[in-house]
């Protein structure tokens, strides 16, 4: 019996030593799929956790800049053949590119344009979807970024040579695409600004003007501003005068004294807009002074935008204060000035 059961023992060890260089076997199979599987990689594959060492990309990489909603996003695409570290190169597949892109948010000083009365939803960034482009086929890398986000950078496997690589954003249904001028929102350049200074000689009328404007493809409770349009935002507007009198002289330097007579008048237009603002309630009179409710327009966003504030002030002769005979009894003071915003 004994003997028997040895021999059924040796009978069963080959079998044994199959089975066990076939799990070995099996075990290697398996362990070499998935290495070649991280390898094997696919046009539209996203590569997460990879790092494209300095020199792998085949030219220098392209800076572009894409406007946001509340800022933002500087953006770098490169291209290669292959990525990561020595032991676990990827390689694109034959007609096919490694794309990296990078993308690190940047916020405008100013900070973000709010229109008077926005709701706190409002006021939220809506963040930007990012899609790289390239040989006519769109690639999607991101969704909602906001300039809060840490910059970060994917890795996608495109069709062709991505000579022609792009990144798009979309915000709130609108296409953005790189733009090579200053960041969104962006300040006035004060080219003309005048300060309401008297144009009439020997004219003193003391106006002092305040052209807060903001020129942005999104303000926060308007919305994002249509295709090839931006918002125009005056913010802020106010005209003040120093002192009640206003000084006349005429030429053999008699002086002529006027006082206000009625309340003060005061325009905002943008230059060859015909269409109104939008006004976020109404203009607050204080005597002579003028706080201005916020206005918004759209302007093509291709083009140079002048905005033009205008006052006037109806006045009346002060004979008691005044030493030349013949001043009219009634005068205006109507002063205005510009700012010009250059297109993006």
């Amino acid at each position: 019996m004994s003997a028997t059961s040895g021999g059924r023992s040796r009978r069963r060890w080959p079998w044994v030593v199959v089975a066990v260089v076939l799990v070995a076997l099996v075990a290697g199979a398996v362990g070499w799929r998935t290495h070649e599987t991280h390898r094997g990689v696919q046009v539209g594959d996203r590569l997460d956790g990879i790092t494209v060492f300095s020199g792998q990309t085949e030219a220098e990489p392209e800076r572009m800049t894409l406007p946001v909603a509340f800022g933002s996003l500087i953006v770098t695409v490169g291209s290669a053949r292959e990525v990561g570290e020595r032991s676990h190169l990827v390689r694109a597949p034959e007609g096919a590119t490694l794309v990296e892109v990078s993308w690190s948010p940047t916020t405008s000083f100013l900070g973000p344009v709010v229109w008077s009365g926005a709701s706190a939803r409002e006021r939220r960034d809506p963040g930007a979807d990012l899609t790289l482009v390239t040989g006519g086929r769109r690639y999607p890398i991101a969704t909602s970024v906001t300039t809060a986000d840490e910059g970060t950078s994917a890795v996608v496997v495109v069709e062709g040579d991505a000579s022609d690589a792009r990144v798009e954003a979309r915000i709130a249904g609108r296409t953005i695409q790189e733009r090579t001028g200053t960041i969104s929102p962006r300040a006035p350049r004060a080219e003309g600004y005048t300060g309401c200074q008297d144009t009439v000689d020997k004219t003193y009328s003391w106006v002092a003007c305040n052209l807060p404007a903001y020129r942005s493809l999104y303000v926060a409770g308007l919305g994002v501003a249509p295709a090839g349009k931006e918002w125009l935002v005056v913010s802020g507007a106010s005209v003040t005068r120093e002192h009640r009198a206003i000084s006349v002289y005429g030429d053999d330097e008699q002086r002529a004294e006027y006082i206000p007579s009625g309340a003060p008048k005061v325009s905002v237009t943008v230059e060859g807009v015909t269409t109104g603002p939008r006004v976020a309630g109404s203009d607050k009179v204080t005597g002579d002074a003028v706080q201005l409710a916020d206005r918004a327009w759209l302007v093509p966003e291709d083009r140079s935008s002048t905005v033009r504030l205008r006052y006037r002030l109806p006045t009346a002769l002060d004979r008691s204060e005044s030493d030349w005979p013949g001043a009219p009894a009634k005068g205006e003071v109507d002063v205005s000035t510009t700012t010009t915003y250059p297109a993006a």
